[in-house]
């Protein structure tokens, strides 16, 4: 069955211009671009090369592709890695072809780089007949899913609870692994033992940053809620003596559904009972500029004076409205710093 790339669809990041970040050309002219496509009209003895480079943060790579003659026909090679370091070499023909096919295969392997170098997730290919569909497709149909990939050997140093198991590596000319950091199983895979070697496979997404601390301990916490290996109290009837043991709950709000509902219910209930009196209530929402939600984002304890700033403008607007010059104002003000 015949396949040509339907144009990325919707995954394909935004075209990056010519300006050399994150990509940079093998020279310093401004005006020459990132990726060099094959002359067509060269001589059939030339060989053709293209390089794509990568600078962002720590990372620093670079990927080589040329079409290189070989006898009456050409080949068509390939070489990646870190700037300065070894390349990884090889090639991505393995026959000779001629020079139009070696020519097309150079192109389609120049974009293909590019893409994983600009961190999208994958490309998606159609039969050559098919019809354009946008949209990432389901699983069969003309269409077909690539999610781009990294993958590296680990040694299993112990399993841990839920799924997950500690991976090492061996450090240059060291007898004992490094840890490596934790990964979770997927169901369908068999957890592996200690002191195996596994392959771990990592896809291609676009950098978003560094996960911040409290997420992964709001994720932790989540998953221990109402594990009884993570902690309990033992209940027992005065009068019977029956025992039944309570796990520990988490007590996360908005991101644990059972703990959040809990607390919303009590919450909403000693408001009811015993705060509101029996008047009529208003909701007013204050919103804070998107240029300054970084400022309070990074110094939290601003949010206090955001609430003594909404809450004067409310009371003052009220007695001018009402005329009543001393009036006070109750008021139930929770920030919400997400959505």
């Amino acid at each position: 069955m015949k396949h040509h790339c339907s144009g990325f669809l919707n995954i394909r990041a935004p075209p990056i211009p010519d300006t050399g970040f994150p990509f940079s050309p093998p020279t310093t002219s401004g005006d020459t671009p990132k990726h060099q496509p094959p002359q067509t009209n060269m001589h059939p003895t030339a060989t053709t090369t293209a390089s794509l480079y990568y600078r962002e943060g720590s990372s620093n790579k670079v990927y080589q592709a040329a079409i290189e003659p070989k006898d009456d026909d050409f080949i068509v090679t390939y070489a990646y890695g870190r700037r300065g370091n070894t390349l990884t070499t090889g090639t991505k023909t393995d026959v000779l072809v001629p020079l139009t096919t070696a020519t097309r295969l150079f192109d389609k392997v120049g974009t293909y780089e590019e893409l994983k170098l600009e961190g999208v997730e994958g490309v998606v290919f159609k039969d050559i007949d098919a019809p354009f569909t946008p949209g990432r497709p389901n699983s069969g149909g003309p269409q077909l899913k690539f999610k781009f990939v990294e993958s590296a050997s680990f040694v299993v140093l112990a399993r841990n609870p839920q799924r997950s198991v500690t991976l090492g590596l061996y450090p240059a000319g060291g007898d004992s692994p490094v840890p490596a950091g934790n990964v979770t199983i997927p169901p369908n895979h068999e957890v592996p033992a200690p002191d195996d070697v596994v392959e771990i496979k990592k896809r291609h997404l676009k950098d978003l940053g560094p996960l911040h601390p409290a997420a992964t301990t709001t994720v932790e916490s989540f998953l221990r809620c109402g594990d009884l290996a993570s902690g309990f109290t033992r209940l027992q009837c005065p009068d019977c003596g029956h025992e039944r043991l309570l796990a520990f709950t988490c007590k996360v709000r908005h991101f644990c559904p059972s703990c959040h509902q809990r607390r919303v219910r009590s919450t909403s209930d000693w408001i009811a009972t015993a705060v509101c009196h029996e008047v009529p209530h208003r909701q007013f929402v204050f919103t804070i500029p998107k240029d300054l939600r970084g400022i309070f984002r990074k110094r939290r304890q601003l949010l206090t004076h955001l609430f003594h700033t909404a809450t004067e403008t409310l009371r003052d607007a009220f007695r001018i409205r009402l005329k009543l010059p001393d009036g006070k104002l109750g008021a139930i003000a929770p920030v919400h710093t997400f959505g």
